[in-house]
């Protein structure tokens, strides 16, 4: 890395980079700071493209303050959809840490914050969702949950009771939203799931539907993405990927962040189901929208630079 730094050699940088795994990147600044006697942040700090300075200085992020720090511009900026998705995002085992972590940072509850850029039923279920209600996963990887794969689906009871209770505060007008949210937020992902089967058996229409014909704006988006953060994360992922690749211009912030924060768990799951879906890959969209090191340094997270050894993570 040293070399690569006095050699200006960027390739070599965002292969050093974008090809370890986080922890390995915390490790490595470590190691350069006692060698060095310098961080190695102020080193990249210099870099003068802004777009890839930005990327490689959240590369070297611990992922807990890079939350933080999303979580401080999207209040700070009113960018909804980024709160929206870290917190929908994040496992349930780090949100409590998270939440901890941002009142240490900013001074202030994160709910409190949420509170003066948000209003009405989005406010709700965001505040909700900081409280972290959820039943917490057994297994912590973002995989394929075997034992709660089994729990929803052997207890039909539990799905269909909350089904049934589901319609009822849907079908009230207007509908219960705060019960809606409540169910929302105390239900496991993979757990709406089955909720979603039985809702669909029961009463002819899927719970999805359902939530699009009865709500609407940022809170509908945000059921939705809940409903969809269990069996179908990695669809959802790819959704919010092409979303911020084809906004006008490239919601760069959003993409950064998503590329890194999901290419240690399911980014090649990601890329398939992006395939299957827009029916172009994730690369050529990356290249047609994305522009110098900035573009190489998304392409290298996703495995795809041939200048870079592969190394799964």
């Amino acid at each position: 890395m040293h070399v690569a730094i006095k050699c200006n050699d960027v390739d070599e940088i965002v292969c050093i980079l974008a090809r370890r795994t986080n922890f390995e990147r915390q490790e490595l600044q470590r190691i350069y700071s006692r060698l060095f006697k310098k961080p190695l942040v102020d080193r990249m700090s210099r870099l003068k493209d802004p777009d890839f300075k930005t990327i490689i200085l959240n590369l070297l992020k611990d992922l807990p303050d890079y939350f933080v720090e999303e979580l401080q511009h999207a209040i700070g900026s009113s960018d909804k959809i980024t709160l929206m998705q870290i917190l929908i995002n994040v496992a349930e085992e780090e949100l409590t840490k998270l939440v901890e972590l941002y009142k240490k940072q900013a001074g202030k509850e994160l709910s409190e914050d949420i509170g003066t850029v948000t209003q009405g039923s989005f406010q709700e279920i965001l505040m909700c969702l900081t409280r972290n209600e959820r039943l917490p996963s057994l297994i912590t990887t973002d995989g394929i949950q075997e034992v709660k794969r089994y729990f929803v689906e052997t207890n039909l009871n539990f799905s269909k009771q909350e089904a049934q209770r589901l319609n009822t505060y849907l079908s009230k007008k207007p509908i219960d939203k705060d019960s809606v949210t409540q169910s929302f937020c105390e239900a496991d992902y993979f757990d709406l799931d089955g909720i979603d089967t039985e809702y669909k058996l029961l009463f002819g229409e899927s719970l999805e539907d359902a939530i699009k014909n009865k709500t609407s704006g940022n809170y509908q988006r945000t059921l939705l993405a809940m409903l969809s953060s269990g069996r179908k994360r990695a669809r959802l992922i790819a959704k919010w990927i092409h979303d911020a690749l084809f906004s006008s211009p490239v919601k760069k912030k959003h993409l950064t962040r998503l590329l890194i924060t999901r290419s240690e768990i399911d980014l090649y799951t990601v890329m398939i189901v992006y395939q299957e879906i827009y029916k172009t890959s994730l690369e050529s969209d990356i290249k047609r929208r994305t522009e110098g090191l900035y573009k190489k340094t998304l392409l290298t997270l996703l495995g795809l630079n041939k200048k870079c050894p592969f190394t799964p993570k």
